[in-house]
């Protein structure tokens, strides 16, 4: 029982911290806690349950943390893959968050650019991968030339 109480203490101690997936918290409490999966996943569930541990809530404190570090949807959704979030709860969330993916992708190129005027196609090229590279669409680039 002393390795339960301790799963669960750690558990607890990392969910005061910040957020976690119910993945990336198993991953974790694996690596201090070898050969313990099923103890692992008991307090998870638990955790869960109580409302201690949400994906609902990680998903939401994630994305507007992304997104206000200037990041877009297409990238946010890359790194969530990481977190074996269900698909169907990330697009929920990015749905009731309302964000303007276009409105961001606009601000993010006036700050690195200001209102200096493209010098060619090649600086046009090199502004594009820019926003691409921080995970804005194709439509949501082209909105901006």
């Amino acid at each position: 029982m002393s390795d339960l109480i301790a799963i669960k203490s750690k558990a607890i101690d990392y969910l005061v911290r910040r957020e976690h997936s119910r993945h990336e918290l198993k991953q974790k409490l694996a690596i201090k806690f070898p050969d313990s999966d099923a103890l692992i996943d008991q307090v998870i569930q638990e955790l869960a349950d109580k409302c201690l541990q949400s994906d609902e809530r990680f998903l939401d404190v994630f994305i507007r943390h992304r997104a206000n570090q200037g990041y877009g949807l297409v990238r946010i959704k890359q790194e969530m893959s990481q977190h074996h979030i269900d698909s169907d709860l990330f697009n929920r969330i990015v749905d009731d968050l309302a964000i303007d993916w276009f409105e961001m992708a606009k601000n993010l190129y006036e700050k690195r650019y200001g209102n200096k005027p493209i010098a060619d196609f090649k600086d046009k090229m090199k502004r594009s991968q820019y926003l691409y590279s921080h995970g804005f669409s194709q439509d949501q680039i082209k909105a901006i030339f």
